[in-house]
């Protein structure tokens, strides 16, 4: 949102993030590109589109070359969900692929009733021919289901797990009058896209209400959402008409207008009776303790995202900053809060945290390297680089300790 160019060409990395310069690319550059295409994930997903027709589309190439700037647009990004092979990206590839598949299977049939490998009478020989082809094919798509299918068949299906979190939504949804235009976050708009008026936040249209689910999937930047959260409560138009769990409710005015989220909103960022996988302490001036951490990596995106623990020892004061942060293995600082903040102290800042409550802060999942250490500290401000501004670290267990205000765990 906001940016004059499409964000997509960003994801072409080192070809270029201009249409010109990656076309000027494919051509000047030929040693870069095809160490691009030979990456081994890159070749699986190609494998994988031919296996689940088997290989049968490499006979009709004709039919292929017309979706090669599909294909090479998956092939070449940097994005690791275009060349998956499981989401949306290649959705428009399996036309092409199964009319090429179509084609090289009549071909295979053609000769193999010319080669005439079995001694029969010469009208059974296209029948035989055709069935030992579609056996042929059929072989391929259920192995390769059965490797990567989303169906009870696959090793890929999961049975969606329904938590009181998910059930919470129902109460938000009951709420809204059916006629109402609406517009809410992206993990949300599924369960409501059948309303005749409904879009995606953080598009507004003429939505009489907005609801939020502040600590699911959103297509916004984590600060934006807070920013645009605040902006609607000020324009007047909007009151909180309920909030609970991470949900918040935003309608028109009532006679009595609510602009402050109820404690019950803050329940998705209590640990409660949760306890970290990997216990430690590290005491900040005696104002707060880190408790601990766990680790939830998702090895299929490359993504890494950590759990954090803190307990506040005391009433906190206003305007600290927890800094999580994650060390590679040459030393330098491989990610931080500056770009991509947690989501929890946005909405449940520190100051407003109870002694002696422990508050989870879940890192944003991010592409980390292969080898790295996560570290933590806490800032009075916005700048990590003023040490003075920093909390000292008082005692702790489990970490080593640098510059006496951070910590990193082994």
């Amino acid at each position: 949102y906001g940016e004059s160019q499409s964000v997509y060409f960003q994801r072409y990395g080192a070809l270029g993030d201009s249409a010109g310069d990656i076309a000027r690319s494919l051509f000047t550059r030929p040693v870069l590109v095809w160490a691009i295409v030979s990456e081994p994930a890159r070749l699986r997903y190609l494998g994988g589109l031919l296996a689940s027709v088997g290989g049968l589309a490499l006979l009709g190439p004709e039919l292929l070359l017309l979706c090669a700037p599909i294909l090479a647009a998956n092939l070449l990004s940097a994005y690791p969900a275009q060349y998956s092979g499981e989401l949306h990206y290649s959705a428009p590839l399996v036309p092409y692929f199964v009319a090429a598949a179509i084609i090289g299977a009549a071909r295979v049939t053609r000769s193999l009733c010319r080669w005439r490998l079995w001694p029969l009478t010469s009208h059974k020989q296209p029948e035989l021919a055709l069935g030992l082809v579609l056996g042929w094919l059929l072989l391929w798509s259920v192995g390769y289901h059965r490797l990567k299918g989303w169906t009870p068949l696959g090793r890929e299906f999961r049975w969606p797990e329904i938590t009181s979190h998910h059930r919470l939504a129902e109460r938000f949804f009951r709420q809204i009058p059916k006629d109402a235009p609406i517009s809410v976050t992206t993990a949300l708009y599924p369960h409501l896209s059948h309303r005749e008026r409904i879009y995606k936040f953080p598009a507004l249209g003429d939505a009489a209400y907005v609801l939020l689910e502040v600590n699911g999937t959103t297509d916004m930047h984590p600060a934006d959402l807070r920013r645009r959260f605040d902006e609607l409560l000020a324009s007047q138009h909007f009151c909180i008409r309920d909030a609970a769990d991470g949900y918040v409710l935003l309608g028109p005015p009532a006679e009595v207008c609510v602009r402050q989220l109820p404690d019950e909103f803050f329940s998705f960022a209590q640990a409660g009776t949760r306890r970290p996988t990997y216990p430690a302490l590290v005491n900040f001036a005696n104002q707060l303790a880190f408790r601990g951490y766990e680790i939830v990596d998702d090895g299929k995106w490359r993504l890494t995202q950590v759990r954090t623990y803190w307990e506040a020892l005391q009433p906190l004061p206003k305007g600290l900053r927890l800094w999580p942060f994650f060390v590679a293995a040459d030393g330098h600082v491989a990610e931080d809060p500056s770009q991509r903040p947690p989501v929890v102290p946005l909405w449940y800042p520190p100051e407003r945290w109870r002694p002696g409550e422990i508050v989870i802060v879940e890192t944003v999942p991010w592409f980390l390297p292969d080898r790295w250490a996560l570290a933590v500290g806490v800032v009075h401000g916005e700048s990590w680089d003023s040490r003075s501004a920093r909390l000292p670290v008082m005692d702790v267990i489990g970490a080593r300790v640098f510059e006496g205000t951070w910590a990193v765990f082994p």
